[in-house]
């Protein structure tokens, strides 16, 4: 705890969807909605069911770390934020920091909250709803069905990842057996043909067809290998967590991101259908379904992000995502690459927030 940066408190407070330097009460509260928000009843057995125990985990930490930081020091943590706007404001820097009265540990028990090391449904239901907005049917994506390299890559990796990006060593194992399928498949069949072939004068045919068995996985199986394991991956982790932002504005501005080019974003997606719920002229929550229409040479990829948003405070939302296409598309090469730069829009859009 005593080895945290001011970024990194910062970055725990944003996990929480708080401004830095609220008190211990707004930051129990905050947890204690976005707990009531992972509720895994609420999500479809897919990946989001297997990243809401990840998500609370990391909201414990916080809670855990922002809390007991306030009770050993009776202060506020460092943040990075809160010292730019003193320094906007014309305050000296002293005028930010922790006062020295306080940098002396207590002896006294400091943590309040426990920290939970599993999550199960029985604790879960037991959280009492305090936000007032319920769903009625469940969201997030689908595991894909009937499809060798998603099983393949699934059981093998197991769980999912706090990082879509990171590269495992048991992966090693499935990408050599999904490589070992795709090129023996076409040499495979060939020999079969050959044998159902062999009385009917097709020798010179089946010599070349041989050879492009022989050369053609060699040549393109590696990159759509590859590509299989990171769509996998990019598959395997939508999005859930806290925005500093109401939700009408978070709506607006994650649309603005997909749809606005910028550096690292192509656009090309269009909003199918946005939808909002609201309650005494105040919006609770939110839908958005954007389907990526394309740019020059990449139109007609089917992919599609689903956005959920709904209230957790007056100034923050919580917010879910998800990709959706079609497993059994063969160059998947585009669509992880339109995957990334939209979720990195969307991630640059929650840490600037």
């Amino acid at each position: 705890m005593a080895g945290l940066t001011a970024r990194q408190y910062d970055a725990h407070y944003r996990r929480l969807g708080l401004t830095p330097g609220v008190s211990p009460v707004e930051i129990d509260e905050a947890a204690t909605k976005l707990k009531e928000k992972l509720r895994l009843e609420r999500f479809k057995s897919g990946p989001l069911k297997e990243i809401a125990p990840i998500r609370l985990a990391e909201i414990e930490e916080s809670t855990v770390l922002l809390i007991g930081y306030w009770q050993r020091y009776n202060a506020a943590p460092p943040s990075i934020q809160n010292q730019s706007r003193g320094v906007a404001l014309g305050l000296s820097s002293q005028s930010t920091q922790t006062p020295t009265a306080f940098k002396e540990e207590k002896t006294a028990p400091i943590l309040m909250v426990e920290e939970r090391v599993r999550f199960d449904d029985t604790a879960l239901s037991a959280i009492e709803s305090e936000t007032g907005v319920s769903l009625v049917e469940s969201i997030g994506p689908e595991q894909p069905k009937l499809s060798f390299t998603y099983s393949l890559f699934r059981a093998i990796e197991g769980g999912v990842s706090p990082t879509a990006d990171v590269f495992r060593p048991l992966s090693i194992v499935g990408l050599i057996a999904l490589a070992f399928v795709w090129v023996a498949t076409p040499i495979i069949l060939v020999k079969i043909l050959s044998i159902i072939c062999k009385d009917y004068g097709m020798d010179t045919w089946l010599e070349y067809f041989a050879l492009l068995a022989k050369v053609i996985p060699i040549c393109f199986v590696p990159p759509f290998v590859i590509y299989e394991y990171a769509f996998f991956r990019q598959l395997q982790f939508p999005f859930v967590g806290a925005v500093r932002l109401p939700v009408e504005q978070a709506i607006d501005s994650c649309v603005q991101r997909l749809t606005v080019e910028s550096i690292g974003n192509s656009a090309g997606w269009t909003v199918e259908s946005k939808e909002m719920e609201r309650s005494a002229g105040e919006v609770l929550s939110g839908e958005v379904v954007a389907s990526y229409t394309g740019t020059n040479n990449d139109k007609g990829l089917p992919l599609k992000i689903h956005m959920r948003i709904e209230k957790l405070s007056q100034a923050s939302s919580f917010i879910v995502y998800w990709f959706e296409l079609d497993w059994n598309i063969l160059f998947k090469g585009r669509a992880v690459s339109r995957m990334k730069s939209a979720r990195f829009e969307i991630d640059r859009l929650i840490k600037e927030s």
